[in-house]
């Protein structure tokens, strides 16, 4: 069953990255690295599935614009919370 709150494919996720806005820059990174690290491994899986490789920056541009178009890296960033 689909849940409203998901995308139908990985072609219309869209991640949304809120924080407050005393937050520390360090911590902000560390969030948005473990992001970039979880599309990291649906490349990977995508291209292993597809490609029978692993995704790496060694990979022929044409096949890594294939992994990125079939689940792109988007990344909402709403403006910091907090304004007092």
């Amino acid at each position: 069953s689909q849940q409203a709150d998901l995308a139908d494919s990985p072609r219309q996720a869209i991640v949304s990255l809120a924080n407050e806005r005393d937050t520390p820059y360090d911590r902000y990174l560390k969030v948005y690295n473990t992001i970039r690290a979880a599309y990291t491994e649906l490349w990977d899986e995508y291209t292993r599935a597809n490609y029978g490789k692993p995704y790496d920056e060694a990979l022929p541009d044409s096949i890594k614009r294939a992994v990125k178009q079939a689940i792109p890296f988007v990344v909402s960033e709403a403006e910091p919370n907090g304004f007092e």
